[in-house]
């Protein structure tokens, strides 16, 4: 899916009121994605879908710290300022880049938050895989993949293995599936998960 398509679709969830409260973003380029989260963001305070030009005030990002993650303190922050009223956003924005970077103790209270979010809150964790979460935490997101060129192709022509993103994808997709009942899928689950890596080969 191109940005211009990705923007498109989250313009109308906001719209029509649609929107959820909790997103996994993730994808190769992770810094592509974070930009698109903040785009996201911005749209939701000013309507405009485009790289904010100031600070937004319903807006906090979160990244990994001097020791290299996301601990329980950041989590605990996070968490008051979901829980605070807008300034002049319709939604209150959390972004968390490199979750995979976040600490068992925070990815609990990070769980907490997205089991009974605040109304008008919103939380995007920015990775490059799901499976680097808890499966009970990554349960409670809907996760969008961000093909590797999917973010440029307004920009540049289109790859020729653009049918080959599509179709891993696709994979993505059925291996989180697979993944939720690991024991009854085992078979298939190995199948998918082996094509997958011939495919990124």
């Amino acid at each position: 899916m191109s940005y211009k398509d990705l923007s498109k679709t989250f313009e109308g969830l906001i719209t029509s009121d649609k929107l959820s409260h909790s997103y996994i973003f993730f994808g190769e380029n992770q810094s592509s994605i974070l930009e698109f989260s903040q785009e996201l963001a911005n749209f939701l305070e000013t309507g405009n879908f485009s790289k904010p030009k100031t600070i937004l005030q319903d807006l906090s990002v979160i990244s990994p710290n001097e020791k290299g993650n996301i601990g329980i303190d950041e989590a605990r922050a996070l968490k008051n300022f979901l829980y605070s009223r807008p300034a002049l956003s319709k939604r209150r924005t959390a972004i968390i880049n490199g979750f995979e970077n976040l600490t068992s103790e925070a990815q609990g209270a990070i769980l907490k938050i997205v089991e009974e979010p605040p109304k008008q809150s919103l939380i995007i964790l920015v990775g490059q895989s799901p499976d680097n979460l808890f499966a009970t935490a990554a349960s409670r997101f809907q996760k969008i993949y961000f093909s590797s060129n999917g973010l440029e192709s307004d920009k540049k022509p289109k790859k020729k293995n653009g049918n080959n993103d599509d179709q891993l994808e696709k994979l993505i997709e059925l291996i989180t599936k697979l993944k939720k009942d690991p024991k009854k899928n085992l078979a298939v689950l190995k199948e998918a998960l082996n094509r997958f890596s011939l495919m990124k080969r």
